[in-house]
């Protein structure tokens, strides 16, 4: 199991734990407990680490949340990932992966003095409710609300479709092919957009079954298929998802065991086509190796 370095740096780390209001009005249930966990695991003298597996079982919650709570506190900059680390411990030097806590107080101190100092219908404004105002058409308090309900609807659907790319990203992840972070250039700039491409053409199931069935092909000796992609690769390549779905047979298809001559095994590739395929990816060919691939299916009866 993964372990995390964390390192507070917010200056309240005296055998205590202390969380700013803004943590408490601006985040989930789960976000504000891992955020708590992180600074409490800190301790006093700034810097530890801590396996995700206890992570997962002081906030009683799976891998995919955890994950999706950690890249939520990223992204509002109240942690910052700062590479890998080695450790001592028990069972030798480990490295893992450090995190360090922002200082967020004078963010704290700025929100809140603003709130003092606003009128009760700025404080509401703040809070996205809706403002009525004397002299007001009923015509425009409509339109308020009409407007506030398609805000609200993109935001629902944008968050249901961050969460599905999170969860395809995980998922890839948890087969340790070619790992990506959620906060790299890489995921935001290429990986979203073959996510969003992919789950138009294929349901969100056969994306992962797909990836299950390259995984295992790809990492296990049975088969000749080695080739390694990324996961926008993979999802993006003509040559890559769709080859991989259950109703291809994947797993019969590149069996290093021979297959008998010009027969197909449940409709699926000849052993010329098989052939073909499995010199492709095992390094380019040359002239002379097309020539020669030729004169030895020539001999085989295929031409």
């Amino acid at each position: 199991m993964e372990n995390l370095e964390i390192q507070d740096e917010s200056g309240d780390k005296d055998h205590f734990t202390i969380i700013p209001n803004y943590i408490a009005n601006h985040s989930s249930a789960i976000d504000q407990a891992l955020y708590f966990q992180m600074k409490k695991y800190a301790g006093s003298k700034g810097k530890c680490y801590v396996s995700k597996k206890t992570l997962m079982e002081k906030l009683q919650i799976g891998n995919f949340k955890l994950s999706k709570s950690i890249n939520y506190l990223l992204e509002h900059k109240w942690i910052e990932y700062v590479g890998k680390t080695i450790v001592q411990t028990s069972g030798g030097p480990q490295e893992v992966d450090s995190y360090k806590i922002i200082d967020i107080w004078k963010l704290n101190s700025d929100y809140y003095e603003k709130l003092k100092g606003a009128s009760r219908l700025e404080h509401l404004k703040t809070k996205g409710l809706l403002d009525f105002h004397k002299g007001a058409s009923r015509f425009s308090q409509r339109g308020a609300n009409w407007k506030d309900k398609e805000d609200n609807t993109t935001k629902k659907i944008t968050t249901k479709k961050n969460s599905i790319y999170l969860e395809i990203l995980f998922y890839w992840n948890s087969f340790n092919i070619i790992k990506h972070l959620p906060d790299s250039s890489l995921y935001k700039n290429s990986i979203i957009p073959s996510i969003s491409s992919a789950i138009k053409k294929w349901k969100l199931y056969e994306i992962k079954d797909a990836i299950k069935n390259y995984a295992e092909i790809v990492l296990n000796d049975t088969y000749w298929f080695k080739y390694k992609w990324g996961l926008d690769e993979f999802l993006r390549q003509k040559n890559a998802l769709s080859n991989f779905l259950n109703e291809k047979n994947p797993k019969q298809r590149y069996l290093i065991a021979q297959i008998p001559i010009q027969k197909k095994i449940d409709s699926g590739p000849t052993e010329q086509e098989l052939m073909e395929e499995k010199l492709k990816y095992q390094k380019p060919l040359t002239n002379a190796g097309r020539l020669k691939l030729k004169q030895m299916m020539k001999s085989r009866g295929f031409y």
